[in-house]
């Protein structure tokens, strides 16, 4: 987890970059199963 220093504007920048993050980090982890399960089907024709 990332430290949240509670001052003003600069907390709620930091907490919407953490959530980007966590957003994308999501979005790759997503694309590499969806990659898995291609690479899955096209080995067992």
């Amino acid at each position: 987890m990332q430290k949240v220093i509670p001052t003003g504007k600069g907390q709620i920048a930091e907490t919407k970059s953490a959530i980007k993050r966590g957003i994308e980090a999501d979005s790759f982890a997503w694309l590499k199963d969806d990659c898995k399960d291609l690479v899955l089907l096209l080995t067992k024709r």
